[in-house]
């Protein structure tokens, strides 16, 4: 959940979502003034996930929660992708790059990666790869070359996108 805005607050917006057991979330719409028939009537909606966090969580509690065991994995050997989810305006772009000083989940799990190699690797013989993707309107964009949308096909590796931009990576700068 994303704090209210600095404009939001401004206009007098209150929070339309509550948070309960960190994974249960409320919504609740709230009725338009002028709508006379229904101004005290509440209507809402209720969502169920693995984990939800509320405005206060930091960036590395949804790395710790969300993507941490992931890094894991990707050292054994399975390949990882972390997938941002929302509308505009929702917080998907910080919740996934973050600031300078306070790095989103991306930069965490790229930094938290490449700890990882270093302690493990006597002989250099991990290669990292990363790729950069963006799916907006159905469209697959490569964010590391933009150019034309990509193309979705299955080939023996399983699911891939055509021409996605592979970078070897040698560190986390």
């Amino acid at each position: 959940m994303r704090p209210l805005s600095k404009k939001e607050k401004e206009a007098g917006s209150r929070s339309c979502v509550r948070i309960v057991n960190q994974k249960e979330v409320y919504l609740t719409e709230f009725a338009n003034e002028n709508d006379y028939l229904r101004l005290k009537r509440l209507r809402g909606r209720h969502f169920t996930f693995d984990a939800a966090f509320p405005d206060s969580s930091s960036q590395l509690d949804v790395y710790s929660t969300s993507t941490s065991e992931l890094v894991e994995a990707v050292l054994q050997g399975r390949n990882g992708s972390v997938f941002c989810y929302g509308a505009t305006g929702a917080g998907k772009t910080f919740t996934m790059l973050g600031t300078v000083d306070n790095p989103g989940v991306m930069v965490l799990a790229i930094k938290d990666l490449f700890a990882k190699v270093r302690k493990r690797s006597c002989d250099g013989n991990h290669v990292v790869h990363l790729s950069y993707l963006e799916v907006y309107n159905e469209t697959v964009r490569d964010l590391l070359s933009p150019g034309r949308p990509l193309i979705l096909r299955e080939d023996k590796q399983g699911i891939v996108a055509a021409g996605l931009t592979q970078y070897r990576a040698y560190s986390t700068d």
